[in-house]
């Protein structure tokens, strides 16, 4: 390796180890104070009233469609490139050139194979027209011969072109529409948000999405993410060697493609995922959730929003239950299947961060862990592509 190549390596070794450091402490602080953390006057109980319907994740989905139906429609106008049919998109102007592909499979040799014969032909045409005119007269037969053999030539090119496209790789997704996709589904999110707070008409304090306690919240998340990181690792690894798949997302694919993408799918991992993620497993699932528990099986409530609570102060104290924070990680597991098999240690994380949410009753926190959480892993990929390509 060369010294840039070493430099990245030791520091992310560094970063590494420093973050096992402060793990190791914060799981030690957990364990000897464990009592303590879980009487901690900061953690909210079970007196928040939900004005969370089905009606908002319905609402949140159409928000998002219509947000990335915008996108890849401003996207078609500036790209002259119809995204929405089958076709390798050309990136936006003054965006790099993808790599160019080869045809996967048996399409190569087959082209190359087509395109000499081509050539070849091209070159007996041009060594019949230098011939001497009387012996062109003679060679009537053979051009015609040739010319039908070059055109049965390009139709097998057409040929397979076209089998070559019809195998999916020109319906193969640009890397460059990732950022692109993933800053949609933030917009989605934030305007389903204020499509909640017009329904409702109510603040975001109220609707459970934040509090007023926005420093506590941000190195709650912190320590959070240096509890739950060492979890979700050894989960990960234990699934990885169990199963033997191989981890797969659009931003990896992206990332090994085209490392200068670096900065936008970064920003698109850290900030614009987290944030929409977290809005809708957490603030809409886990609050429609809590709806169905305070709405005694009416419908309308379930469908609208409980918008109370039961006045009984003695169970105020208790914590909510486990099951709402259960099943928004199981959901969000669910999210992520078809990314190998990520979805294992993600419900673990999912899970985390839905009873993190039950108990600080702001998306915030989870944020931060989030966030945290795709910026380790971010770095990570992004020193190995460097280092693997450097």
């Amino acid at each position: 390796m060369n010294p840039t190549q070493l430099y990245l390596t030791a520091a992310f070794s560094l970063l590494i180890i420093g973050a096992m450091l402060a793990s190791f402490c914060v799981w030690i602080g957990v364990f000897s104070n464990f009592r303590s953390i879980l009487s901690w006057s900061g953690w909210k109980r079970d007196d928040h009233a939900s004005r969370i319907g089905l009606v908002d994740l319905i609402a949140c989905f159409f928000c998002i469609v219509l947000a990335q139906g915008l996108v890849l429609y401003t996207l078609e106008v500036v790209t002259g490139q119809d995204l929405f049919k089958p076709g390798k998109a050309r990136p936006p102007v003054g965006a790099p050139n993808d790599p160019v592909r080869a045809p996967s499979d048996a399409a190569a040799p087959e082209l190359a194979s087509l395109a000499a014969s081509a050539s070849n032909v091209e070159q007996d045409l041009q060594g019949e027209n230098e011939k001497p005119q009387d012996e062109v007269v003679d060679s009537v037969s053979t051009g015609s011969d040739v010319g039908t053999e070059t055109g049965n030539e390009a139709s097998a090119v057409e040929n397979v072109k076209s089998a070559a496209a019809e195998k999916g790789d020109a319906i193969e997704t640009p890397s460059w529409l990732t950022p692109y996709l993933t800053l949609a589904l933030l917009l989605g999110a934030l305007l389903s948000v204020l499509v909640l707070l017009l329904r409702t008409r109510t603040s975001p304090v109220q609707l459970g999405l934040v509090n007023r306690e926005l420093f506590r919240d941000l190195w709650i998340g912190a320590l959070v993410f240096l509890w739950v990181t060492p979890l979700v690792m050894v989960v990960a690894a234990v699934v990885n060697n169990l199963l033997g798949v191989e981890y797969q997302h659009p931003v990896v694919d992206a990332m090994k493609e085209n490392p200068y993408m670096l900065p936008s799918l970064f920003f698109g991992a850290v900030v614009c995922a987290p944030i929409w993620e977290e809005y809708a497993f957490r603030g809409l699932l886990i609050g429609w959730f809590d709806s169905i528990r305070q709405s005694g099986g009416n419908p309308l409530k379930i469908f609208l929003g409980a918008g109370s609570i039961v006045a009984d102060r003695e169970e105020v104290s208790a914590y909510a239950p486990w099951w709402p924070a259960i099943l928004s990680g199981v959901f969000f597991g669910g999210a992520h299947v078809g990314y190998g098999v990520s979805w294992v240690p993600l419900i673990v994380l999912g899970t985390v961060l839905g009873r993190l949410y039950q108990v600080r009753r702001s998306i915030v926190p989870c944020v931060v862990v989030h966030g945290l959480f795709n910026s380790l892993s971010m770095v990570g990929l992004a020193v190995e592509v460097l280092v693997r390509k450097g």
